[in-house]
């Protein structure tokens, strides 16, 4: 595939699951022969630089936000002839039509698509994006060539609330992480020894419902007093949650825990992953825990949980932000024997070879409508 080109965009290499699979995909691009090259809006967080193979080429525009990159994307699309752009950011895409259409160019657009747009924009606190860009994204996100949802509730949203047509959008789920994948495969996992605590991975934001999470553990610690919890993430709200806990009572059973890129012990060493998110794309955090054989407790939000946890065999699903629930349902999956074989046997689906597929099938789809 060297004589087409294919460009990877992305606004950042920071922690998150999207710069994770971007990176994932991108080096499994190049390991099968593609002309693969990674474009950035900036670097001002470079958490997966260092994992991105040396041989691909790599381009960063220097600009802070998406509205700033109109006239260098512009610049560098005219003077780079990339045949497909596969884009890891509805907005990003949104500029590339635009420029498309102003610059008479002919490059396939396709989108994976980031979350759950309507609830995104919902819980939206900025005007310019809750009205501005949300009109943009109604009027424009349709005209990519095509977009791929991480999950079947994410299909949904975007057929039902921005009017894509049904032919341009397909579900693709996450791959788990190829440094989970490895060092599933370089140790004796079932042999890990375990601490009494469970796991929470994650940035402390509003839509990871980590309060939900602290209160549901407060009402765990009443019963059992020896349970831990360890959260693993950064965010704005750190310094409430904190507090939160005091006010709760549990600050000396919770442990806050910097993001780091070298995840696998903590999940090895929990007894349960758990998630509180108030809405989803696809969490990757689930099938990155059920990889290592670590069993999940997660509420059934829109999207993905549900798509992922088999009830009793990997984990648990818990109603929608019923707190009760949760804190019953994590008490209950502590009592249960998980076998750890049979957990990770459920997450093989999402290994990165079937996924890489899954995405060079619909790329090398465009490469060919492009010649």
């Amino acid at each position: 595939m060297q004589d087409s080109k294919v460009l990877f965009f992305i606004n950042s290499l920071g922690g998150g699951g999207a710069e994770r699979v971007c990176v994932n995909l991108l080096n499994g691009f190049y390991k099968k022969g593609f002309d693969v090259s990674l474009l950035v809006l900036n670097l001002n967080k470079r958490v997966f630089f260092e994992e991105i193979d040396k041989n691909i080429n790599f381009f960063n525009l220097d600009v802070a936000h998406t509205r700033g990159a109109f006239l260098k994307l512009g610049k560098f699309v005219l003077e780079n002839d990339f045949k497909v752009i596969l884009v890891f950011n509805y907005q990003l895409a949104i500029l590339l039509i635009l420029l498309r259409d102003i610059l008479f160019l002919d490059y396939k657009i396709i989108v994976r698509n980031i979350n759950t747009l309507s609830l995104l924009y919902k819980k939206e606190n900025s005007f310019w994006h809750k009205y501005f860009v949300n009109s943009l994204t109604k009027f424009f996100y349709k005209r990519a060539d095509l977009i791929i949802a991480q999950s079947d509730g994410m299909k949904k949203d975007l057929i039902k609330n921005y009017f894509i047509p049904y032919e341009k959008v397909i579900t693709i789920n996450n791959p788990v992480s190829k440094k989970i994948e490895d060092f599933a495969k370089s140790i004796d996992y079932i042999k890990f020894p375990k601490r009494y605590e469970v796991l929470f991975v994650g940035s402390l934001t509003e839509k990871k419902g980590v309060f939900y999470l602290l209160e549901a553990f407060s009402l765990i610690h009443k019963k059992d007093s020896k349970l831990m919890l360890r959260i693993v993430g950064e965010g704005e709200l750190k310094s409430k949650l904190l507090e939160f806990c005091k006010d709760l009572k549990i600050e000396k059973n919770v442990i806050f825990e910097d993001f780091t890129p070298d995840i696998a012990i903590y999940y090895l060493k929990a007894r349960l992953t758990l998630l509180t998110s108030l809405y989803e794309g696809f969490p990757n955090v689930l099938i990155e825990s059920l990889t290592l054989g670590t069993p999940v407790v997660a509420f059934d939000c829109p999207s993905g949980p549900s798509e992922i946890i088999e009830n009793g065999k990997n984990g648990y699903l818990v109603k929608y932000l019923d707190v009760k629930a949760f804190s019953e349902t994590v008490l209950k999956a502590l009592e249960r024997d998980f076998d750890q074989k049979s957990v990770a046997m459920t997450a093989l689906k999402y290994k990165n070879e079937n996924i890489l597929q899954e995405y060079i099938k619909v790329v090398k789809k465009f490469l060919w409508q492009s010649k």
